[in-house]
């Protein structure tokens, strides 16, 4: 993105210590299965949310692409347990740091919160490593569809794998879904499953679903607009050019290849020309967010 410096964190946040691990090094690979290595004790729930991800067909086959990416872990204290948080200049995803607590029913709920903002974090990084998630040449709306688009991936990839892990026998990370804010879209793929028996079209209707709340778009639109803030910002300091952004239209190939399953196969591409305007707006809907806006129109084009 150009706009991260991950090395920065240590001299802001006074976080010398922080020990960023290979993915690759935490699991084992041995005839095409994922094994967890032994790793510190301060890792326990990492270790244990990477072995649970180990009985989905679909995490497992992300796992082994992201370690294969290289992709970097950095266990983090400050995190919450449903966080994390990728830094694509670096490519290290932030994973929270937790403590052992009491009571097994509490330890059960955050081994589960945990493991679904994992999955969340990985998809994420998995968009970056094919060039699928921050396109800052694009006109500002489609630079906006693509950020909104590519959240509903991740929220219809997350419940297609806690799907496969309560298949599996557990049920704990489905059961979190559905008690949070998109427990809407897990029972919309569930009942599209019992229709239709068939995944892709279970993932459709997930997608789709994530834009009746106006809530996810506003965050969404939020969280990229601050994206595109702090790339101009980066090239304002450093002297750099600017007048490529925000000049390009979003490309059906672009769009479409966020629906990619790490297996093969893509939910999106045999309903694209339906599916890649689902959602579209000229401006967020947002009153903040459509101020932010504006405000990054008139700087690109005054």
């Amino acid at each position: 993105m150009g706009v991260y410096d991950y090395r920065e964190q240590l001299l802001t946040t006074g976080q010398a210590d922080i020990n960023l691990l290979l993915l690759k090094d935490l699991l084992k690979l041995s005839g095409g299965d994922s094994n967890i290595l032994t790793i510190p004790q301060s890792l326990h729930y990492l270790r244990q949310a990477l072995d649970m991800l180990g009985r989905s067909p679909t995490a497992k086959k992300i796992l082994l692409q992201c370690a294969k990416a290289r992709l970097l872990i950095n266990p983090d204290t400050l995190l919450s347990t449903g966080e994390t948080l990728f830094h694509p200049d670096d490519n290290v995803l932030d994973v929270p740091a937790l403590q052992g607590v009491r009571g097994a029913e509490r330890h059960k709920l955050m081994l589960a919160e945990m493991t679904v903002a994992l999955i969340a974090g990985l998809r994420e990084a998995s968009h970056y490593h094919r060039g699928q998630a921050f396109h800052p040449e694009l006109c500002v709306p489609d630079y906006l569809h693509l950020a909104r688009s590519a959240d509903a991936d991740r929220v219809a990839f997350v419940v297609l794998v806690c799907d496969e892990l309560r298949e599996a026998g557990n049920p704990l990370p489905w059961r979190h879904l559905l008690a949070g804010e998109t427990g809407d879209i897990a029972e919309v793929f569930e009942e599209t499953m019992l229709r239709h028996d068939n995944t892709e079209i279970a993932l459709r209707a997930a997608y789709r679903h994530w834009f009746d709340s106006g809530d996810r778009e506003a965050a969404s639109e939020h969280k990229a607009l601050e994206n595109l803030d702090r790339l101009l910002m980066h090239l304002r300091s450093s002297g750099a050019m600017s007048d490529w952004i925000g000049q390009a239209d979003l490309a059906a190939p672009t769009w479409v290849r966020l629906g990619e399953l790490p297996g093969g196969g893509n939910y999106l591409d045999r309903r694209r020309n339906a599916l890649m305007r689902h959602g579209y707006r000229a401006q967020p809907s947002d009153l903040f967010n459509r101020a932010h806006f504006k405000q990054i129109m008139r700087e690109l084009f005054a």
